[in-house]
């Protein structure tokens, strides 16, 4: 029985965005199975298996060489069945706009922003299986101002 707790969530995702806050593309591709892909909808593309994967670490990493992601919030797993788990985690990533990316031009300016992110991981090993990441495409900027403003409350 997998561990579906808050603490696997936070795990799971702390190992995932430690290997994203180093610079070996081969460190974060060994957390996946071969075919794994990895959806980005922020710009809109899916990568596929540990080369796709591999390809898109070194664009990301070239292009904010100093990027750091940190799990601020982690949603309990939730069971697929057939040996597979999801982790829903909140990340905070960091970093400089330093190099073009291949459909945005580097702005050189330091970035701040929260993504959501869900994991799909095999049980038996850790390995995952899918990546699902959500967050705003805009990161040329140092801080959006409403990201850490207090939200209005209203009545439903």
């Amino acid at each position: 029985m997998a561990d579906l707790s808050i603490a696997a969530s936070h795990a799971a995702g702390t190992k995932w965005a430690a290997a994203w806050s180093q610079t070996s593309p081969q460190i974060w591709t060994s957390l996946y199975t071969p075919s794994a892909t990895y959806t980005d909808y922020a710009f809109g593309f899916i990568r596929r298996g540990h080369a796709g994967l591999k390809s898109h670490f070194e664009i990301w990493r070239t292009a904010h060489p100093d990027f750091l992601m940190t799990v601020t919030e982690a949603w309990p797993g939730i069971d697929l069945g057939d040996g597979l788990v999801k982790y829903s985690i909140r990340t905070s990533n960091q970093g400089t706009f330093t190099n073009d990316l291949p459909t945005l031009k580097a702005s050189g300016k330091k970035f701040d922003f929260y993504a959501v992110v869900d994991l799909v991981v095999r049980s038996e090993d850790g390995l995952v299986v899918k990546v699902e990441e959500w967050y705003h495409r805009q990161i040329d900027y140092e801080k959006l101002l409403e990201r850490d403003a207090p939200v209005a409350s209203s009545s439903l």
